[in-house]
């Protein structure tokens, strides 16, 4: 009597167990149905695109191509015109490869605005001129971390901007179909520069242009405050020991005639050589 009732609870727990089971997955499929269903409704679905944060004209471009990406989709099971089932990741990645001019893309919340996509764009600031040391003196425009994004005109060659010359890209391979390459320039120049920089200010040498002709030789172009352009011969190794050795020499023998000196020469451990305006070239232990 014991073994039946024994088996009968066993049975019943089985049955139970296959019950919460059941209606558990019933639970389920309702619940992703009514998701998909609530979904579809027109309160979510897309008719406007707002874009913000940049010049007219590039959020006008930046509008247009998320235009293109959500409502000339292919449609599938769900309407790609649905604002939940719209993958922002992914556009605002796409939104980035197609215009490189562009450091950020962010959405608003889809329960913000549930029938508007709504973007806000950061465009890239320029602060270097890229330039080939090449004939053409083909020129790009850099942002601070060196992210080339795109082609300058010769205008923008003949503004003030801080402009670099150097060999370690090929102006050929940086256009691809008329398009600057989406790259970043080697650390270890951006590092140079930085620190050339920096390290002239503190001499109240205001840096216009550095030209990475080869290993050895770095040509940093360099005003006074005469207003007199200044040459200053680097090269990439050792540059700390070369700008403390400038320092050095600037204050113990050249601070009252800088305004005199065509060049310094700091490519040499133990010696540095200098020359004067229409002289003969000396040299400073």
């Amino acid at each position: 009597m014991k073994r039946k009732r024994k088996w009968l609870t066993v049975r019943k727990k089985r049955i139970l167990k296959r019950k919460a089971l059941l209606y558990g997955s019933l639970s389920f499929v309702v619940l992703a149905f009514s998701f998909f269903v609530w979904a579809s409704f027109q309160f979510v679905n897309v008719h406007n695109i707002q874009v913000e944060g940049s010049s007219a004209e590039q959020n006008f471009k930046v509008r247009k191509f998320l235009h293109n990406s959500i409502f000339k989709t292919q449609r599938q099971l769900f309407s790609p015109f649905n604002h939940l089932l719209i993958d922002k990741e992914k556009l605002a990645a796409e939104v980035l490869f197609a215009y490189p001019e562009l450091e950020k893309v962010s959405f608003a919340n889809v329960f913000e605005s549930p029938n508007t996509i709504k973007a806000k764009v950061q465009a890239r600031e320029p602060h270097y001129l890229w330039c080939q040391n090449d004939k053409k003196e083909t020129c790009f425009w850099a942002d601070k971390k060196g992210f080339i994004f795109s082609k300058a005109n010769i205008s923008a060659k003949e503004s003030a901007f801080f402009k670099i010359y150097s060999k370690t890209f090929d102006s050929k391979q940086i256009l691809i179909a008329e398009k600057p390459l989406r790259t970043k320039i080697l650390n270890e120049d951006l590092q140079i520069i930085e620190h050339l920089k920096k390290e002239l200010e503190t001499l109240k040498l205001k840096i216009q242009e550095i030209n990475f002709k080869s290993d050895n030789e770095i040509i940093a172009l360099a005003y006074t405050n005469g207003n007199h352009k200044l040459k200053l011969l680097f090269r990439k190794q050792k540059i700390n020991e070369q700008t403390q050795n400038l320092y050095t020499v600037i204050h113990n023998a050249l601070k009252e005639k800088l305004n005199k000196i065509e060049y310094i020469d700091l490519r040499f451990d133990n010696k540095i050589f200098y020359k004067d305006l229409k002289e003969s070239e000396n040299e400073s232990r």
